[in-house]
């Protein structure tokens, strides 16, 4: 949901054509999408999102804070986690193979009850996927994926 480039930049297309599975690295935006990363006093100091243009500083996490009030909207609407909300949006792509490469989350986490909470399927209705695509659509995000020096090997 923070990073939907290969949705639109051509990659799904070719890979839907070619029965190439697409991998969602990072789907939970690198923990953005849980909401547990408010500010950049939530990051700790060792860690690589240090380097990423997206979470530089407060007003770049503040403007990027949207995806993460409408992950949370769902979350609480269907009574689950914002990462499951995330996780199921990534993995609806998967019932429309006539649109769509199937996609292949890949969450991470050394917390066994972090990986549970992923692996736990919750589905999004057709309605709700596509207000969330909807949404979505309309989304700026602010700041580089990862450092800029990194961004030109992106996209080639």
């Amino acid at each position: 949901m923070f990073v939907s480039d290969p949705l639109h930049n051509g990659t799904n297309e070719i890979c839907r054509k070619n029965g190439i599975p697409i991998i969602g690295y990072s789907p939970l935006g690198r923990g953005f999408l849980t909401g547990n990363i408010k500010s950049k006093a939530d990051i700790d100091k060792g860690s690589i999102l240090n380097w990423f243009g997206r979470f530089k500083d407060d007003e770049t996490i503040k403007a990027n804070f949207a995806v993460v009030e409408l992950v949370t909207e769902y979350a609480k609407a269907k009574g689950v986690t914002n990462s499951q909300i995330a996780l199921a949006w990534v993995r609806k792509h998967n019932q429309f193979p006539e649109k769509y490469a199937r996609i292949l989350p890949i969450p991470s986490s050394s917390n066994p009850k972090r990986n549970h909470e992923n692996n736990t399927i919750v589905e999004l209705t057709d309605i709700e996927f596509d207000a969330i695509n909807e949404k979505l659509s309309k989304m700026k995000f602010v700041g580089t994926r990862y450092g800029e020096q990194d961004e030109q090997f992106l996209n080639v």
